[in-house]
């Protein structure tokens, strides 16, 4: 976690616009937050140059493995597969442009899509923010297509989020339907 205060020393500098940060030699804990299949197949960067969002992700990177520890004790194959984007990658997989992913504060989790009832992955999740695991997120969506858990923090530096939204899509995002049930 050393390399978690020098980075966050490095990003307040670079957000006084002091530095320059090369993204290259940041810590593969953050550089992997970025990583993005979706803007290497089209050729796009998911590179963040916003001091903010290097920040947040910085932040993100010590929270995607408690996350993923307590997805993995119930679904040992469940992997991330989406963190932060670009705008412009935002926009090619159809996200929303105030979308949490494209400000840094966003995870996505799959278990490579043998489960269809993600209501046992909120309930885990909740547990875990309950017994003080992980931050109490902002958002918690399962969403049905692609099949998915979203999870969605507030800025850290803004505050503690004393009641998380946890919802269940119904409908089918690719037939333009998308309604939230409040499960919890």
């Amino acid at each position: 976690m050393v390399w978690l205060a020098v980075l966050a020393g490095a990003i307040y500098l670079l957000h006084r616009g002091a530095v320059m940060v090369d993204a290259d030699k940041l810590p593969p804990e953050v550089r992997d937050l970025w990583r993005s299949a979706t803007a290497k197949a089209r050729g796009l960067s998911n590179l963040p140059t916003d001091p903010v969002h290097l920040r947040r992700l910085a932040w993100l990177a010590t929270v995607e493995p408690r996350v993923l520890a307590v997805l993995r004790a119930r679904w040992p194959q469940a992997r991330r597969t989406s963190a932060y984007r670009a705008p412009s990658v935002n926009a090619a997989v159809d996200g929303s442009p105030s979308s949490l992913h494209a400000q840094g504060l966003a995870l996505d989790f799959t278990d490579g899509g043998s489960t269809s009832d993600f209501r046992p992955w909120l309930d885990a999740v909740r547990d875990a923010v309950r017994a003080g695991v992980i931050p109490a997120p902002l958002e918690v969506i399962a969403e049905s297509n692609p099949p998915h858990l979203h999870i969605g923090w507030r800025d850290p530096l803004e505050g503690a989020v004393s009641a998380p939204r946890y919802f269940s899509e119904i409908g089918d995002r690719s037939r333009g339907e998308r309604r939230k049930l409040v499960v919890v």
